[in-house]
């Protein structure tokens, strides 16, 4: 019998982290990875405050937005490190559905980005894992090694609120499972056949 269910059963959870202590794990986790990362993106929409990109798209000032998408290349590259050094493989999982949210064009447009310094994205059709959504109602998450999960919980409209973190080795091994047969129904960022031109 499973006992994954989204979100995760109270008695499960070993700690709830707020956005910054949220952070500050995941780049402790992030720094001690020696396998696999999978970071599974269901939402259709998110709020970032804080991120210069995002606040230009909120405020339509689309060309601005595409400028500082630009000038967050050596984060991205740092970032990228992290995962290099320690012969890690960190996988972005982006479930899209049609049409796309303007927030997915803004997305896709950085993940270009991100995918030109090597960073693993893949992208799945809703339709495509219609089953497992069914099944979970899958909602955001992401997976450090097999040892490591995080459920990430957002407002109505996008905004973090905060992270359940669960270590339980029977849940995270079926989240693992999960992540692997997406992964197995995806197509790479770059092979993925959607238009990719930022909305004027």
């Amino acid at each position: 019998m499973s006992c994954l269910v989204f979100p995760p059963r109270p008695d499960l959870i070993t700690a709830r982290l707020l956005p910054d202590a949220f952070r500050r794990k995941f780049r402790e986790a992030s720094r001690g990875v020696t396998g696999r990362v999978y970071k599974l993106e269901r939402r259709q929409t998110f709020q970032e405050p804080g991120n210069p990109s995002w606040e230009a798209f909120a405020a339509g000032d689309m060309g601005r937005a595409l400028e500082l998408i630009e000038e967050d290349r050596a984060a991205q590259r740092d970032f990228k490190k992290i995962f290099d050094d320690r012969e890690a493989a960190f996988y972005r999982l982006r479930v899209i559905e049609d049409p796309l949210s303007s927030y997915l064009r803004w997305e896709l447009a950085h993940f270009r980005l991100n995918a030109e310094e090597g960073e693993k994205i893949y992208i799945v059709n809703q339709a495509m894992i219609a089953d497992l959504d069914l099944r979970y109602d899958l909602t955001d998450y992401t997976i450090f090694d097999r040892s490591l999960a995080f459920f990430l919980n957002y407002s109505d409209d996008g905004l973090f609120l905060h992270a359940d973190m669960v270590s339980d080795p029977a849940v995270i091994s079926e989240l693992v499972s999960i992540s692997e047969e997406i992964l197995a129904r995806s197509i790479p960022f770059e092979d993925y056949p959607v238009d990719l031109a930022f909305p004027e």
